[in-house]
C-alpha cells in the first residue's frame, strides 16, 4: 500500500457511477478509504475498498453490501453503489457511499480538549446515536450491528451524526446450538468487531445496548471504558465526581446489566434519554415495552429480487463465489458488465479502467 497517494486523479466505474479519486483518507481494519468525485455531477462521495482472499471473507463482504444497501434511514450513511472485481486468487470490492465531511465522533471529541459535554448535550448526542440502532433492532427479523463505537458515527454536512460500517451485522437472535456454531461465531466476532466495545455474550440483539454503554461512557470520559481485550466480568465501578447527577450513572448501570434479559433494550435507553432531556425521572426498569413498529422508511430486511439482481450485476471475474453469492446467482441472472483485468490494488488496475 505504499503508493495509494498515486491513485489520486484516477477515474473508474463503480456500478452506475464514474468517479475520480480526489484524496486518500486512510484505512481501517481491512479496508482503504478514498474521497472521490462523481464525474457527472461533481458530487463528493466516499469509496471504500476491501479485498476478499477466500470464500468466507467474500461472504462477509457480500453480507455488508446486502445490509447497507437496504438500510435507508436519515441517520444512516447512505449507500450509493458498489462494484466487485473478481480474480482467480482474490476479489476486490468497492463500496460507494455518502461523504460525511465532519469526521467521526471520536476525533471530534478529542478536539474538545478538556471541555466535556453538559448533561443536556450528552443526552442529545447519545440519543441521536441510539436512533439508528433502534431502526436496526426494529427490522424483521431484527438486526444487531455488533460494532457500535464512536468511530462508526460520522458527522454529515447537516451536522447530524450517522451510523456506518455494517460489516459485523447479523440478523438475530442467533441460536448457536453446537460447538462448531459457537467456534465459527467467535472467529467472526473476533475478526469483525472491536474487543473493548464487545458485550460478554456474542450473538444477541440486546448485546448492542452493551456497546451503547461503552459509547456513552467514552463520551463522558473520552477514554475507552473497558480494557483492550474487552469486558470479561460484570464487576465495574463508576468514578465519583463525574458531575452528571444520578440519572446518567443509572442509565449506565441498566445498560451494563450482565443478565441480558434484565438489560435495558434500545427503547428503554431512548426513553431514559428523553426523560433526562425533559428533566423527568427515569422510567422504571423494565417498564418500557419493546416496540415492534418500524421507524421511518426502509425495505424489509429480506433481500428482494431487485436487490439480488443489482448485487449480482455488479460482479465480474472468476473468483470462487461464496455460498451467499451462489444464492444470489441462482436467484437472478447477472447483467452484462465490461470485463476488467485482474490487478493489485497498489496499481489500481481494475479501478483505473473506466468503461
Amino acid at each position: 500500500m505504499g503508493n495509494v497517494q498515486a491513485q489520486v486523479g484516477r477515474v473508474g466505474t463503480i456500478g452506475r457511477r464514474n468517479v475520480e479519486v480526489v484524496k486518500y483518507l486512510g484505512e481501517g481494519g481491512s479496508s482503504f478509504i478514498f474521497l472521490v468525485k462523481d464525474t457527472g455531477t461533481s458530487q463528493s462521495l466516499v469509496l471504500k475498498r476491501l479485498v476478499a482472499n477466500d470464500a468466507m471473507s467474500m461472504e462477509l463482504i457480500t453480507n455488508e453490501i446486502e445490509f447497507h444497501r437496504r438500510f435507508k434511514y436519515p441517520s444512516i450513511v447512505e449507500f450509493v453503489d458498489h462494484q466487485i472485481h473478481k480474480g482467480r486468487s482474490e476479489s476486490e470490492v468497492f463500496l460507494l457511499m455518502e461523504f460525511c465531511p465532519g469526521g467521526h465522533l471520536y476525533d471530534n471529541m478529542k478536539k474538545m480538549g478538556d471541555k466535556r459535554f453538559s448533561v443536556e448535550e450528552l443526552a442529545k448526542t447519545f440519543r441521536a446515536l441510539c436512533v439508528p440502532v433502534q431502526y436496526l433492532h426494529r427490522q424483521e427479523p431484527p438486526v444487531a450491528h455488533r460494532d457500535i463505537k464512536l468511530e462508526n458515527f460520522l458527522k454529515s454536512k447537516s451536522g447530524a451524526y450517522k451510523l456506518c460500517d455494517f460489516g459485523s451485522c447479523v440478523e438475530g437472535p442467533r441460536h448457536l446450538t453446537t460447538k462448531e456454531d459457537r467456534r465459527t461465531e467467535i472467529d467472526i466476532v473476533e475478526k469483525r468487531t472491536t474487543a473493548m466495545y464487545r458485550s460478554p455474550e456474542l450473538a444477541d440483539i440486546e448485546g448492542t445496548a452493551m456497546f451503547g454503554n461503552a459509547v456513552l461512557t467514552e463520551a463522558v470520559d473520552i477514554w475507552p471504558p473497558f480494557p483492550p481485550e474487552g469486558l470479561r466480568t460484570s464487576k465495574y465501578s463508576i468514578p465519583t465526581g463525574h458531575g452528571y447527577g444520578k440519572d446518567v450513572p443509572e442509565l449506565l448501570k441498566r445498560m451494563l446489566c450482565e443478565d441480558v434479559d434484565e438489560r435495558a433494550n434500545i427503547d428503554e435507553v431512548l426513553a431514559c434519554c428523553d426523560a433526562v432531556l425533559a428533566s423527568q425521572p427515569l422510567p422504571k426498569r423494565g417498564s418500557v415495552a419493546k416496540s415492534t413498529s418500524r421507524p421511518g422508511s426502509g425495505s424489509n430486511s429480506r433481500t428482494n429480487s431487485a436487490d439480488k439482481a443489482a448485487l449480482v450485476g455488479n460482479v465480474d471475474g472468476d473468483f470462487p463465489p461464496s455460498s451467499a453469492a451462489m444464492d444470489l446467482l441462482a436467484a437472478a441472472a447477472p447483467a452484462p458488465v465490461t470485463p476488467h483485468s485482474g490487478g493489485g490494488f497498489a496499481d489500481f488496475e481494475d479501478f483505473g479502467k473506466c468503461t
